[in-house]
């Protein structure tokens, strides 16, 4: 195996970038997809990493997440079902108003939330998050459920609950490494400086480009690990990463391909769940469940046909993506520092 590619003949610098000039125009050099960051492959193709990120952890399998805006309460039963049916290990539900515990309990007949992920996604601030909190814990103490064995999470909460897993949302910006130094920031407060009992859990926007957006997820579960390490915190070392992702394309045909990059990145940087806006399709020529299914199915075919979460880094050995991990590495630890 040592002389597998032994006949081929090896490029130098100058060859590599003669290629890239070629295929991707002289200035190649001068784009850059991202501040900070100018992903030149030409300039990595001979600076081997010696000791590359990998990745950490990764759910297996990866939670598929079924997003449900609910129109009104009385029909959200149906639709979790359904979805779950569908193939949903996951449920990101928008939470407008409050929930009775009740109104818990209508949600969530005939479904067993021992098996399922759930997010409860606020979409604005409001006085009664506290109360839905507290509703929630009831419903779960009246069911004689054990809440530290349910995989759920908040997000948007207007106020610091310590009694939950809370989600820590990525702002989007040009500024990849500040982005990310700030959840790190926000995760050590959360998670390591306070009594909160919440598991560490992100949310991030997926990133256009393939490759920021495996290697955003890579660096951010190192650098948590470490970081938590150093407190000698061995229980949240390990970062459960949810991708988040909506249409940016008017066909959705073109979107699907674009969600289908998104999850293969997403997947070999080590994201733990995947939440996908439902694909923009016609519902008067296609039907209600049509849109939900095909969005979901996209997740199924790579789970079940390409198997690409049974590689445990698939990425690693990649000059270009090894070199791209390390050059984030080292600027979300730096802007980090700073914050502290």
């Amino acid at each position: 195996m040592r002389d597998l590619f032994v006949d081929f003949e090896n490029m130098p610098l100058a060859k590599w970038e003669t290629i890239l000039e070629k295929e991707l125009g002289s200035d190649y050099r001068e784009k850059p997809a991202v501040k900070g960051l100018s992903l030149n492959g030409a300039q990595s193709f001979e600076k081997r990493v010696e000791n590359p990120i990998r990745v950490i952890s990764r759910a297996k399998p990866w939670w598929i997440c079924q997003e449900i805006d609910p129109v009104d309460l009385g029909n959200l039963n149906a639709t979790i079902l359904e979805s779950l049916a569908g193939g949903a290990s996951a449920l990101a539900i928008k939470i407008d108003k409050l929930w009775s515990v009740q109104d818990f309990e209508q949600v969530f007949d005939s479904v067993i939330l021992e098996f399922i992920y759930l997010r409860f996604v606020f979409v604005s601030e409001a006085n009664w998050h506290q109360e839905f909190s507290n509703n929630f814990l009831d419903f779960i103490k009246s069911n004689d459920l054990k809440l530290d064995a349910l995989n759920y999470s908040f997000s948007n909460l207007s106020f610091f609950d310590t009694k939950v897993n809370l989600e820590v949302s990525m702002p989007q910006t040009d500024n990849i490494h500040a982005d990310l130094a700030q959840v790190l920031f926000q995760l050590e407060k959360n998670i390591l400086l306070t009594e909160s009992i919440s598991k560490p859990i992100v949310a991030l926007k997926s990133r256009e480009n393939f490759y920021l957006n495996l290697v955003q997820v890579k660096v951010l579960k190192h650098l948590w690990f470490k970081i938590a390490e150093t407190y000698n915190k061995p229980t949240v070392q390990n970062l459960l990463v949810i991708i988040e992702a909506n249409n940016q394309e008017a066909d959705p045909n073109a979107q699907a391909i674009a969600y289908t990059q998104i999850a293969i990145s997403s997947v070999i940087g080590g994201a733990d769940m995947l939440s996908f806006e439902d694909l923009n399709y016609d519902q008067t020529q296609y039907g209600s469940q049509f849109a939900s299914r095909i969005t979901r199915n996209i997740q199924h075919v790579l789970q079940q046909e390409s198997l690409i979460e049974e590689v445990i880094d698939a990425s690693v050995g990649s000059y270009f993506i090894d070199n791209l991990a390390s050059e984030l590495n080292e600027k979300v630890w730096a802007e980090f520092r700073k914050l502290g």
